[in-house]
């Protein structure tokens, strides 16, 4: 089995900074292998709050936003037409990831992954720019998660 790097401690300072000077309230824990920030996003529309978890990886980080609602996954029909909705949203692209809908639990989520392989190390537009993309995609797309719900 091959040893797994540890987490950049560049891309972590790039994303830590850009949350100070956002004022964004931020918790960040780590491990070995990861660094992990949480925190939330207001927005507005429709879907007016996201949870948000960045995780710092050795060569890129991921983006995860989350409303703060489920459907409720016993829901078969309903449950059904999300996974189709999400999957035309995802054949139109924009936001720079994709939806993601959990089936079993109802989570929904947006899923941004930022390569930083190389050395490569994000500049603060580029935080921006992951976390603007899926704030978009909620607020153009909310009133109708909302609607299969």
């Amino acid at each position: 089995m091959s040893e797994q790097k540890k987490y950049s401690a560049e891309i972590t300072e790039v994303i830590k900074q850009f949350l100070e000077q956002e004022k964004v309230d931020f918790h960040f824990s780590n491990n070995e292998e990861h660094g992990i920030f949480n925190f939330g996003i207001k927005l507005d529309g429709l879907v007016d709050h996201l949870d948000c978890s960045i995780r710092v990886n050795a060569n890129s980080y991921v983006l995860h936003t989350r409303p703060p609602f489920r459907l409720d996954p016993k829901n078969q029909t309903k449950a059904a037409q999300m996974a189709l909705f999400m999957t035309h949203v995802n054949d139109l692209g924009g936001g720079g990831g994709y939806f993601f809908f959990n089936e079993r639990s109802g989570e929904i989520l947006y899923r941004v992954y930022v390569n930083c392989a190389g050395g490569i190390i994000p500049t603060p537009e580029l935080v921006q720019e992951s976390i603007d993309g899926p704030c978009i995609m909620f607020e153009h797309y909310g009133p109708e998660i909302i609607s299969i719900l």
